[in-house]
């Protein structure tokens, strides 16, 4: 987890050194060794060989960038994005998990570091619910952006719910992977058609998934308005204990029988994210993907839609 207390105990100022490789290789080494560091807790050390390596790898520590809703993770990067040269949040953020509350200081932090990192690729963030369209002009400066896990009606207007969702501004036009946190179980068929017309317009959309409950008419309808390019509908649901997925299924999505719907339990979604960004582990995506390519090649039985057979809902 990115802390405070953890990266002020691990940095310390670098050493001098001539490098004894050719400079070019010396830089490939060290910054596939920083790479290589999963868990970034090696990188520091390294920062400690010699400047030239300090300068190479700072971008690297900030990789993966994990703020939760604590008071010194907000005061921290707001330190940092003051006293780092902008190259920093330019070369180094590439996964970030944002979740840093509705106070006014850290919308105003999260806002700041969103702009200074155009070359995120994988963004989590919860936006908070008052600031309608605050954070949409960073976003529109992301043209590496490639997932994205967020709640789109908080990002572009709560009060308006789905109708204020418009995904054809720039920064969305690279996405692959999109994970929607909406609350969607009374979404009216206006709504959803809203949505999937919305989601047909990302011409590099390719995985869809929706965490919660939904309503039947909503799949049906992305689904077949985004038939030409997507290769996977999640459905992520929390445990709540209440019915077996195949009593779910049968009461909420019966008639739904296209391929691509995979049903998957949804947990400690901040654990298993820092793994897959880390590359630890594999995301869900992958699981989802080899679940619909089993069923099309009949490993699995077409009338299966979840991947764990014990799961509740």
């Amino acid at each position: 987890m990115f802390l405070a207390e953890w990266w002020l105990r691990l940095t310390y100022p670098p050493v001098a050194g001539a490098p004894r490789l050719p400079e070019d290789l010396e830089r490939e080494i060290f910054i596939r060794a920083a790479l290589a560091d999963t868990r970034g807790t090696h990188i520091p050390r390294l920062l400690r060989v010699a400047k030239r390596v300090h300068s190479w790898l700072e971008p690297y520590l900030y990789r993966v960038l994990l703020l939760l809703d604590y008071t010194d993770n907000a005061k921290f990067i707001a330190d940092r994005l003051t006293s780092k040269p902008p190259h920093i949040w330019r070369d180094g953020p590439r996964h970030l998990f944002l979740a840093l509350g509705d106070d006014s200081p850290n919308v105003t932090v999260m806002r700041e570091l969103l702009s200074a990192c155009p070359r995120l690729e994988d963004i989590n963030f919860y936006p908070p619910d008052d600031q309608p369209g605050v954070f949409l002009p960073a976003l529109r400066g992301m043209e590496e952006l490639r997932q994205l896990s967020t709640e789109l009606a908080a990002l572009f207007d709560r009060t308006r719910g789905i109708s204020s969702i418009d995904l054809t501004g720039p920064g969305f036009a690279a996405l692959t992977h999109l994970m929607l946190f909406d609350d969607l179980p009374f979404v009216t068929e206006f709504e959803a058609t809203h949505l999937s017309t919305q989601l047909a317009l990302l011409p590099a959309l390719t995985h869809l998934a929706l965490v919660g409950t939904i309503q039947k008419h909503l799949v049906i309808a992305i689904l077949t308005t985004c038939d030409a390019t997507l290769r996977v509908l999640v459905n992520r649901r929390p445990d709540l204990r209440r019915h077996t997925v195949q009593t779910m299924y049968e009461r909420e999505l019966s008639g739904v029988t296209d391929v691509r719907l995979v049903i998957m339990p949804f947990g400690v979604w901040v654990g298993e994210w820092e793994d897959a960004a880390r590359g630890v582990k594999d995301d869900f995506w992958v699981e989802a993907e080899q679940f619909v390519a089993q069923k099309r090649q009949k490993q699995i039985d077409a009338d299966t839609f979840w991947t764990d057979e014990n799961m509740t809902v």
